[in-house]
């Protein structure tokens, strides 16, 4: 679907052929997935089970910990039990990403699964215990449900902790001493379910599981209305893809940045360059920046003529659309966040050449 990456700093230009027809139809890989989720699974008790809220941060935050925690679970030899993402609600895992690529590399169920076909008999209510390092405080032991969006998590799958069980381990299980330790001194005979407050991984992602991201892969319907959305406004061509993370929270996230060797995730980026620091360029880069090498790229593809733009700043659109040469007739496709500024923008555009 991607036809070249290029990156400029830290902005991301896709081009997008699409060929495929939006028929709404899931295809393959649609059925083999609806076949995996609800095909009968037996129980494990060799290696148990590992479960957790995914509730740290947004989707990129929990996309890292999940990751961390695939190779956790691999580490330690458990059933990982994938918990949904978590937005105001619980959403299945498989909702948003194939379920395949994940069992491939490792044993693993869904939440919904698990609650459905294996917990009535192998995880009773009175046998459900919460697992932390240490307690959180005095009075709340691991508090797996204190607080929102933990609370909310457990009992959408009407979930209760009886009692907390303290591990006293870390999980740099990339030392094999700890994979060790956390699989003698917690084995699945006797702790079949290890329930943690939140994943056992560190954000950012370490370097050594940055390799799991290709786990990841969309869903089936979700490309299904990608795939829509580019026939309905673009007719198949092939467009510029912006995605600008500039939003006045991010803008003050980058003032803590600048100058710093790593931050968030940016080391995916400088990691190999060993001098290199966070620039306001890369962290937070301005109108004229975005639209010079926005511009380079239009230059090096003459036969691309449709922008689609998605941000998290409503006024971006409106900054950028005025830097660009208005008869080069280009065509702004925005996300649902501006399309109201898609349409007025323009005409404030030529009223301005009048």
């Amino acid at each position: 679907m991607c036809g070249r990456i290029i990156w400029f700093e830290l902005l991301i230009f896709c081009y997008f052929t699409s060929n495929a027809g939006g028929n709404g139809e899931f295809g393959v890989a649609g059925v083999q997935q609806a076949i995996n989720i609800r095909k009968a699974i037996t129980w494990d008790e060799d290696g148990g089970y590992l479960m957790f809220c995914l509730c740290m941060g947004r989707f990129g935050n929990q996309a890292a910990h999940l990751l961390g925690a695939i190779s956790f679970a691999k580490a330690i030899n458990r059933t990982l039990v994938i918990p949904p993402w978590r937005t105001y609600r619980n959403v299945p895992f498989t909702d948003w990403f194939m379920f395949e690529p994940v069992i491939e590399y490792h044993k693993a169920v869904t939440m919904e699964q698990f609650m459905s076909q294996l917990s009535h008999d192998y995880w009773p209510p009175n046998e459900r215990r919460g697992y932390c390092r240490a307690p959180t405080d005095s009075s709340s032991g691991c508090g797996l449900k204190k607080g929102s969006p933990f609370g909310p998590f457990w009992d959408e799958f009407g979930i209760d902790f009886i009692d907390d069980v303290y591990t006293g381990l870390s999980y740099d299980v990339h030392l094999s001493s700890v994979a060790d330790e956390w699989m003698n001194r917690f084995a699945a005979k006797d702790h079949p379910v290890i329930a943690l407050r939140g994943a056992p991984a560190r954000f950012p992602l370490l370097s050594h599981n940055r390799h799991l991201h290709k786990l990841l892969k969309w869903s089936a319907p979700i490309v299904s209305i990608a795939t829509d959305y580019t026939q309905v406004k673009l007719e198949g061509r092939s467009y510029v893809g912006l995605h600008l993370r500039i939003g006045s929270d991010w803008q003050r996230c980058c003032e803590h940045a600048i100058g710093e060797r790593s931050y968030m995730e940016s080391l995916q980026c400088l990691e190999a360059l060993q001098d290199h620091v966070i620039s306001p360029d890369i962290c937070y880069p301005t109108s004229s920046k975005i639209s010079n090498q926005t511009n380079q790229l239009l230059a090096l593809n003459p036969h691309i003529k449709d922008i689609y733009i998605a941000t998290d700043d409503v006024h971006a659109y409106a900054k950028l659309h005025l830097t660009f040469d208005p008869q080069r007739d280009l065509k702004w496709i925005c996300s649902s966040l501006l399309e109201l500024m898609c349409l007025l923008v323009p005409v404030y555009h030529h009223l301005r050449l009048l």
